[in-house]
């Protein structure tokens, strides 16, 4: 039981983390602000750890052991 609220709360902080990263990403590349930004290698590193977290914590979920 212990597992499986790890893996929930896992995938749910993986997909909070990518869906604003991605939003983020959509807003740097609108260029109409004050201020040029790009975006770095370290943030396509983050950005991609966090889809690869939720990928993994979905595994887990639909892997579980059966219920005895």
């Amino acid at each position: 039981e212990r597992r499986e609220l790890s893996a929930i709360v896992s995938l749910f902080g993986g997909l909070v983390t990518a869906y604003l990263m991605n939003r983020e990403r959509a807003r740097a590349d609108n260029s109409s602000g004050l201020i040029a930004v790009t975006l770095t290698g370290w943030f396509w590193l983050s950005f991609c750890s966090a889809i690869l977290l939720v990928i993994l914590s979905a595994l887990r979920i639909l892997k579980r052991a059966p219920a005895r």
